[in-house]
């Protein structure tokens, strides 16, 4: 599940992308720190002189059209947080069309 939250950076957007998700450890919510998200929220705001309609859009993209069609999170560690995962970047795939060789 992908949620908009209220960031107070003033150097960022002003916003906090953030997903739901599940593994093998149970649910979790990560906060997206993939920069071109940011920039796709930018380039949306500018483009549809609308800070609700960019939102908008975003969770609709990222939300909902994305999920449906397969994604998957490129995830990582920083040296500041090494016991927690973080999404650095979100991957569109399409499932694989071809069945496991045994």
């Amino acid at each position: 599940m992908f949620s908009i939250s209220e960031n107070v950076s003033a150097d960022a957007s002003p916003y906090a992308f953030k997903y739901k998700y599940r593994d093998a450890d149970g649910e979790h919510i990560g906060t997206c720190q993939d920069w071109e998200t940011e920039a796709t929220f930018f380039r949306r705001r500018h483009e549809m002189q609308s800070e609700i309609q960019a939102l908008d859009w975003m969770q609709q993209r990222f939300g909902v059209e994305w999920p449906a069609k397969g994604i998957v999170f490129a995830m990582g560690t920083h040296k500041r947080r090494l016991d927690q995962w973080l999404i650095n970047g979100i991957v569109r795939v399409d499932p694989p069309s071809q069945t496991l060789l045994l």
